[in-house]
């Protein structure tokens, strides 16, 4: 953990209910938060598959329901009660372009109980509904069936939601943005031969569509870390460091909340963590400290929650064709994980019941926990298919 105190300069509320950005200053009152190391890491949320108590005086271990090939807990009171249409959206980069994570969720809160109609975009914005492409997991043709209207920008960072014209860009391409000149270039390393068909994405466009949403999912800051890269073309000057970069995280993050929010205060926002690094198929390492400071800067958003994710190492996690991102196992983790979030925090009804590592049988393989679907489903690597537990398919050879 870093030992430097971190300062980031954080907004105020919306000026008004029509948004209107003329640009991040206008829009942000600034403050000034301290933040300590130690309440970084105490942010760091514990590893998904152990489950965790309710609020106040709740059991620690939920009653227990047994559905088709899925364990549930169930929970008395909940805002989306079993049986509730929940209309899902997400706006985020190529993770929404190649990975199944959309999908899984999707199919999860189907499998729940849940209904999940599908979000009007209104015309606003280039959207899909299924990914460009998608890994061969074992449940493919399921997967591949559903649609969850999505806005998938491979290689943006999170300012690329940010702004609502370009009004301000100036000849050499870059525009005023939390004291550097950032540019107005949208696209991996801000590199112009990649930009795709929409320059910016405006939070104005995004919230009309949340008019009508119950669930927006934010994964739109998995590109921000390349800042940090030498040479990086994205900021007059080049890169610069953690904290700085947090700086520009969370402030795009809390524009497009903020925006949304200002439109629909309903919406449940849940913000993505972003996953790990890779080396092969294989975890190299986690970006706890940066999660933790994203986290602890947005806890005081209201109805947004922050998922985190933590994968299993010595387990082929990663898609060695798309980049290194996630694999079907990492979004299957994704998906769970997410749920289980949303289950704890007292919105959803229903979550996957995930037995904690100790009462399960010593892991030799998947066929193991045949008979413990809870242990099963604690597995990335492991799914209840037909009554026995089995190895879950990767998605490439």
């Amino acid at each position: 953990m870093a030992t430097a105190t971190l300062k980031l300069v954080l907004g105020c509320a919306l000026a008004s209910q029509s948004f209107e950005l003329g640009s991040a200053q206008e829009f942000l009152a600034a403050t000034t938060t301290t933040t300590t190391p130690a309440a970084l890491e105490a942010a760091v949320l514990v590893q998904p598959w152990v489950e965790l108590p309710g609020p106040g005086a709740e059991p620690a271990i939920w009653p227990r329901l047994d559905l088709t090939d899925l364990i549930a807990t169930q929970r008395p009171v909940a805002r989306f009660p079993q049986g509730s249409a929940i209309r899902l959206f997400a706006v985020g980069s190529s993770n929404l372009m190649w990975e199944t994570w959309l999908e899984q969720l999707h199919l999860l809160l189907l499998r729940l109980g849940y209904q999940l109609p599908l979000v009007d975009s209104k015309g606003l914005i280039h959207n899909r509904t299924k990914p460009a492409s998608t890994a061969d997991c074992s449940d493919k043709e399921v997967l591949d069936s559903l649609d969850t209207l999505r806005v998938a920008k491979p290689g943006w960072s999170s300012w690329g939601f940010v702004f609502n014209d370009q009004a301000d860009c100036n000849a050499a391409g870059f525009r005023p943005f939390l004291g550097y000149n950032v540019s107005c270039t949208n696209a991996w390393q801000c590199d112009p031969s990649l930009v795709g068909s929409d320059p910016i994405i405006r939070p104005a466009d995004v919230a009309e569509i949340a008019r009508d949403v119950d669930i927006l999912v934010l994964s739109t800051w998995m590109n921000d870390f390349t800042t940090r890269f030498p040479g990086n073309p994205c900021f007059e000057g080049g890169e610069f460091m953690f904290p700085d970069d947090i700086t520009y995280t969370v402030t795009s993050l809390q524009i497009l909340i903020r925006a949304v929010h200002a439109v629909n205060p309903e919406v449940v926002v849940v913000v993505m963590s972003k996953y790990p690094a890779a080396t092969a198929k294989y975890f190299y390492h986690s970006y706890d400290e940066i999660n933790a400071a994203v986290q602890l800067q947005l806890a005081g958003e209201p109805n947004t929650h922050f998922v985190n994710f933590d994968f299993p190492e010595n387990v082929p996690m990663f898609l060695v064709t798309k980049s290194l991102h996630p694999n079907c196992r990492g979004d299957k983790l994704f998906a769970q994980s997410i749920v289980n979030k949303l289950f704890r925090a007292g919105i959803l009804e229903r979550g996957v019941a995930i037995a904690k590592a100790e009462e399960c049988p010593i892991f030799t393989t998947c066929e193991a926990f045949t008979g413990r679907p809870d242990c099963c489903q604690a597995r990335a690597e492991c799914w209840v298919n037909e009554g026995v537990c089995s190895l879950y398919a990767e998605g490439e050879p």
